[in-house]
């Protein structure tokens, strides 16, 4: 090996040394972690059943009714996005047609509660109808409005539990734990809700007093 290829293997070997080192050194495992999986959300979707509204527009000063059915509802989970698909089947005075909707959902959770909640945020639905040959639309439904309590799970702070320990020496210490420092991932296929672990020595109360 001549020289000019020595000093260019060393210091390749160098920045990718380096570079592992600071991605070791920046990983950090969770100690505790819930995982929500897209097929159990769906499965969850599929067993409320069917879902649907009704409602009414006016076009050229008539009044007239409208309904649509949700069907093939689920959710859809990548990189850092909760996405929501479905057909919707429109009936209106002029026409039925079934139009594939797409919209997106929201992860959040409430430290307080303890809770992962999954909401729908914007699908539109837009009512259309044909006149004279020309499709145009009479009314943008928002199904967001019809999913204002979305789905909720518990949060791994259900784990947090005070523990009695028996010691060796016949004592008894009780250690007390928390759940901190939450963070929500949404990633291929699933949800993952991280905490790390605090533990923490509770005194007993004197019986004396």
């Amino acid at each position: 090996m001549n020289l000019k290829v020595f000093f260019i293997v060393a210091f390749l070997s160098l920045i990718f040394n380096s570079t592992f080192s600071q991605i070791n050194s920046n990983s950090k495992e969770n100690d505790l972690t819930v995982v929500l999986h897209e097929s159990g959300l769906n499965k969850l979707i599929n067993t409320i059943g069917e879902i649907s509204g009704e409602g009414v527009y006016e076009i050229m000063f008539v009044k007239s009714s409208y309904t649509w059915l949700l069907k093939n509802t689920k959710i859809k989970l990548i990189k850092d996005s909760a996405l929501f698909e479905t057909d919707v089947e429109i009936k209106t005075g002029f026409d039925t047609y079934t139009d594939h909707v797409k919209g997106i959902m929201g992860v959040s959770y409430n430290k307080k509660k303890n809770e992962i909640s999954i909401n729908l945020l914007d699908a539109i639905v837009h009512l259309k109808a044909s006149i004279l040959g020309k499709s145009f639309t009479i009314k943008k439904i928002q199904l967001a409005n019809y999913f204002k309590q979305g789905f909720v799970f518990d949060g791994p702070a259900t784990a947090s539990k005070e523990m009695k320990l028996a010691l060796p020496n016949g004592s008894t210490k009780i250690i007390d734990s928390k759940i901190d420092d939450v963070n929500i991932f949404i990633e291929e296929n699933k949800i993952r809700v991280c905490g790390e672990l605090y533990f923490f020595e509770k005194k007993e109360p004197d019986s004396k007093k």
